[in-house]
């Protein structure tokens, strides 16, 4: 799949409706954020996996019970005054998330 860039407001807006369906969301590291390895590598890593329970209508699609189980790993590349210029963000899917995928 390509890369898609997206608004601030829409990831704030995605994140809000995926917390609605996974009230009882947890995050936790695998291995907390680190900074890139040598020269030039303005990049900031974190791999993470998230837990919960789809247990929150969001969407208009009704929650099933099942379990959250989802992992990924967020990027940040940074400037020279540590403000963000680019987030690439990998992960596997949710139930719900699957769910809004086939609503397409």
């Amino acid at each position: 799949m390509g890369k898609k860039s997206v608004t601030p407001d829409f990831l704030g807006e995605r994140c809000n409706e995926f917390l609605g369906a996974h009230p009882d969301c947890c995050v936790k590291f695998h291995y907390g954020p680190t900074c890139g390895r040598g020269r030039n590598n303005n990049w900031v890593y974190a791999h993470w996996y998230e837990t919960g329970t789809f247990s929150g209508k969001s969407k208009g699609i009704e929650p099933d019970g099942s379990p959250l189980t989802v992992q990924g790993q967020t990027r940040f590349l940074v400037d020279d005054t540590l403000k963000i210029k680019e987030i690439v963000i990998t992960r596997t899917f949710s139930r719900w998330e699957e769910q809004m995928q086939l609503k397409k």
